[in-house]
């Protein structure tokens, strides 16, 4: 994250557009892991990230401590980074990287979490599958590529919102989120804020300096 950002502002054309104060990132599963730890890890963060929105991450310290990423003696730094969390009602993935809701606590304010009932994790990006019989696409996606192993939740067949509903919530709260945190734009909080009135589908924790 540090090249790509020293790279992007080191670059004649690019540099230009970009304003260093508001650098911004976002990642979904391994990316929004990355984002964490390019914002919040001992000695690896990049000071420059002005706020981080992060997709299906998951806890990223349980990940860490869990899967073979490079990061599992990383700490976490106590530094205040705005930071947006989306989480996913029936992701599979995250499920495996600890209990729901286990990140939130570990971020300083401010911080909010986007949690949206019916919803995978695959759906973050561009999966478009969607059973017929319900199952959850994440489930699918673990059959496909390593046969005989069950996810926990894969029996679950109970209605989804489907991929264009969870990217257009998931865009608006991002975009809300980076107009607040980025461009300073008050109406971005109000938008974000008012989510779970336009979305019933839509759960909002946050916390915010006083």
């Amino acid at each position: 994250m540090r090249f790509l950002i020293d790279a992007l502002l080191a670059d004649p054309e690019w540099g230009a557009m970009i304003d260093a104060k508001r650098i911004g990132t976002v990642g979904h599963s391994l990316g929004a892991i990355t984002c964490w730890f390019a914002c919040f890890g001992e000695k690896i963060r990049d000071p420059r990230i002005a706020a981080t929105a992060m997709l299906g991450a998951g806890d990223p310290i349980v990940a860490a401590q869990m899967t073979d990423l490079g990061l599992a003696e990383v700490g976490q730094s106590d530094v205040s980074v705005p930071a947006l969390l989306v989480t996913a009602e029936k992701d599979l993935f995250s499920r495996m990287m600890g209990p729901h809701g286990t990140a939130f606590p570990k971020l300083s304010t401010p911080k909010f979490e986007v949690s949206i009932a019916g919803k995978c994790h695959v759906w973050f990006h561009d999966g478009v599958t969607w059973p017929v019989d319900q199952s959850n696409p994440d489930a699918l996606w673990f059959a496909e590529r390593s046969p005989g192993f069950v996810l926990p939740g894969s029996e679950d067949h109970e209605p989804l919102i489907g991929p264009n509903r969870q990217r257009e919530i998931t865009g608006a709260a991002v975009l809300a989120f980076f107009a607040k945190f980025l461009n300073g734009d008050p109406d971005g909080l109000t938008v974000l804020r008012a989510l779970p009135e336009h979305s019933p589908e839509v759960q909002l924790k946050a916390e915010i300096r006083s």
